[in-house]
């Protein structure tokens, strides 16, 4: 398989921007995503999304390109790289300093958003211990590449198949969630406005009230004129 070069750019620098607020990313968490992406792209689709070769080694999956990549996308100013104290250990942490220019199409994306929605919030030895259980990386020998064909032996915990139904059901039932408060909302406005029409009613009566009277005094003359000083005389 040639390795994409491009793709792979894009796809970390994707990862970096969408993973931003999360302080406790680092190389490992970064590394296990793209594994992640890559292999659950394999699994439904018989192709990587990359094509990137990753190994198991004694630290965990190692890609071959992460260095490389993160180095070039350094050089030339896209992401800002530096080392940070999380806890009781240094990570290695990368900002994005230019928006990335991407163009997954919708099948790309769903893997993407699902792999960053369910394992961004692992730590790093969380996101180890987790891969080292998907049945790739249990079949590979140490230090050896892992391979992409054994993603089709998951273990259904690990099945992108599965993952991907559960994050149906959940997104189906958050718009489901989403259409029953815009319902809320729109009782609600319906009453606020009849609320607003029931104070506002006897405002325009008082008005109404306040506009005769005023038109009534104007008529009668606050001034005693001289015809009525001399029959009061």
């Amino acid at each position: 398989m040639t390795f994409k070069r491009d793709k792979y750019t894009k796809l970390l620098a994707y990862l970096i921007c969408a993973c931003c607020d999360k302080r406790h990313i680092g190389k490992t968490v970064l590394s296990n995503l793209l594994y992640f992406i890559d292999f659950n792209y394999y699994e439904l689709y018989q192709k990587s999304l990359t094509n990137e070769k990753y190994f198991k080694t004694k630290k965990g999956i190692e890609p071959e390109h992460f260095k490389e990549i993160t180095e070039d996308l350094v050089k030339k100013d896209c992401v800002f790289h530096r080392k940070e104290e999380y806890y009781n250990t240094t990570l290695n942490r990368y900002y994005i300093t230019k928006i990335p220019n991407v163009n997954f199409n919708l099948k790309e994306l769903e893997v993407i958003n699902s792999t960053i929605y369910n394992l961004s919030n692992f730590n790093a030895t969380e996101i180890y211990k987790y891969s080292c259980n998907d049945m790739p990386y249990k079949l590979a020998g140490l230090n050896d590449e892992i391979n992409y064909t054994n993603a089709f032996n998951r273990t259904s915990e690990y099945s992108a198949y599965n993952i991907l139904n559960k994050d149906y059901d959940f997104l189906l039932k958050e718009e489901n969630k989403v259409e029953s408060m815009k319902d809320e909302i729109k009782r609600l406005e319906a009453s606020i406005k009849d609320e607003r029409k029931k104070l506002e009613y006897p405002k325009r009566k008082n008005k109404r009230i306040m506009e005769n009277a005023f038109s009534n005094t104007r008529n009668v003359s606050p001034v005693i004129t001289k015809s009525e000083i001399k029959s009061y005389y």
